[in-house]
């Protein structure tokens, strides 16, 4: 503890900072594996050639640094890899450590009092984590998770049905559909001919693969970059909205077809349908058209005051901050300050965020823009009232998918029609953000049966 301060402020500490670069981005902290192996173990040790250190010590180690770095600019300058933006999310040890701390209650002599997490939390929260066997996922958190579960490992099925096993599991124990939203089915490289083969065999839509997540998993090269905005559903001991006003998930699983796998029944009210719709916000960038798509003009002195303008500020945070409380009031005046001048009507998130003379707190704005917008598309929808309504969409969204409020899901979700068959079947394309339509006002006042008039079931393939 004496030296910590001095050791983050010292200048000539380059190599070790390198270093310590090197072993906190180390593959083995990111197997889910080693995850059960030190959780469960009474006293672990780490060794690297001759060098050992007890795991109470380098677990300290890594999440004293990890909950300092945004006070020590020297310590960036000499290790980008601890930027504050996201860093936490680029290397596998911190990861590591943070959710390590989080699974037990331990003794003093390290046997376990409490065990923290459900087996839905465990594999939402390590699905970045990498499984030789896709269907260890699942398998290689049991024992970590709160006993009570009666899922019992069999490797003599398919790793599609355990996926679609656990997930029906999911739904009866937690009466939420939530897990459908998550991207947690794991991608496994495989060797077969001289290239990587990449993942599991065809899936249903509501069994959604970490390809979509918002981070590369630690088995991609580019482990470091954004790929899509955060997830608007939140575990299942916090969640973010309340969209069908905590109703409980409703769902059927019907046998599997061979072409398409089982099938979800759901049931739940088409509320919207997209009617417009805008390129991704690829890199993060707020594209001009919409602003425009908002009513924004750069000659139009009413714009700070339109409702239009406050539902795309609203709408590009997600009206949450990162910590998932409504949105604060002051990020209003942060977008204003964000407006373009000139001919460039785009807003380069980024480009602000590197600038020195962008304020600290337009800043901390943007960095919750990018985690909301990143590759999703800006959409209109037309409200019972006739008036346009903006959310966000998943990159793969078309005109023509209809939102839904699905009973037991927080979040509303995009559905299309499955054209590829002439059964009344839909896929899941993602969850929505849909402005004004996220804390249960689709079920505002209605009754049981006005509720159960206007519902219908969704077959989910």
């Amino acid at each position: 503890m004496g030296k910590f301060d001095n050791l983050m402020q010292d200048e000539s500490r380059t190599k070790e900072w390198k270093a310590l670069e090197d072993l906190f981005q180390n593959k083995w902290f990111s197997r889910r594996w080693v995850v059960q192996e030190v959780a469960l173990s009474r006293k672990a040790s780490l060794h690297w050639g001759t060098n050992e250190i007890q795991w109470e010590d380098f677990a300290d180690a890594v999440a004293i640094i990890a909950s300092r770095i945004k006070l020590f600019p020297n310590l960036q300058k000499h290790a980008d890899f601890l930027s504050p933006n996201d860093s936490k999310r680029k290397l596998p040890a911190t990861t590591f450590v943070g959710i390590y701390n989080s699974l037990f209650r331990k003794t003093w002599n390290g046997q376990i009092i409490i065990r923290k997490h459900s087996l839905e939390t465990l594999v939402s929260i390590l699905a970045a984590f990498e499984v030789p066997d896709p269907r260890d996922a699942i398998y290689g958190v049991l024992a970590l998770a709160i006993i009570g579960h009666d899922l019992v490992p069999s490797y003599e099925k398919s790793s599609e049905a355990i996926f679609q096993d656990f997930i029906e599991y999911c739904v009866e124990k937690s009466e939420s559909l939530d897990i459908i939203c998550r991207h947690w089915v794991p991608i496994t490289p495989q060797k077969k001919a001289g290239f990587q083969k990449r993942g599991v065999e065809m899936l249903p839509s509501w069994c959604q693969s970490v390809l979509g997540s918002s981070f590369a998993t630690y088995e991609d090269p580019n482990t470091n970059n954004r790929l899509f905005g955060d997830s608007f559903v939140g575990l299942p001991d916090k969640k973010y909205y309340n969209a069908a006003l905590g109703t409980v998930a409703w769902a059927k699983f019907d046998p599997k077809d061979e072409a398409n796998g089982r099938v979800m029944q759901v049931r739940g009210i088409h509320i919207r349908s997209i009617a417009i719709i805008e390129d991704s916000a690829s890199k993060g960038i707020i594209k001009g058209e919409w602003l425009q798509m908002a009513g924004w003009s750069p000659s139009d002195s009413n714009n700070e005051t339109s409702a239009s303008i406050d539902q795309l500020w609203r709408t590009i945070v997600a009206d949450r901050d990162e910590t998932g409380m409504v949105a604060p009031s002051w990020y209003r005046r942060a977008f204003f300050y964000c407006l373009p001048q000139g001919q460039d009507f785009d807003i380069d998130t980024q480009k602000l965020i590197n600038q020195n003379n962008t304020p600290s707190l337009v800043k901390e704005f943007l960095k919750r823009v990018q985690s909301v917008i990143w590759n999703r598309r800006l959409f209109t929808a037309t409200g019972q009232r006739g008036e346009n309504e903006l959310g966000l969409a998943p990159r793969q969204a078309q005109l023509g998918d209809i939102i839904c409020i699905v009973f037991g899901c927080s979040v509303p979700v995009l559905l299309r029609k499955d054209l590829s068959d002439h059964g009344d079947y839909y896929r899941l394309i993602g969850e929505v953000y849909l402005h004004d339509m996220m804390d249960g006002q689709a079920l505002f006042g209605k009754s049981d049966d006005e509720v159960k008039d206007i519902s219908r079931i969704f077959m989910l393939r």
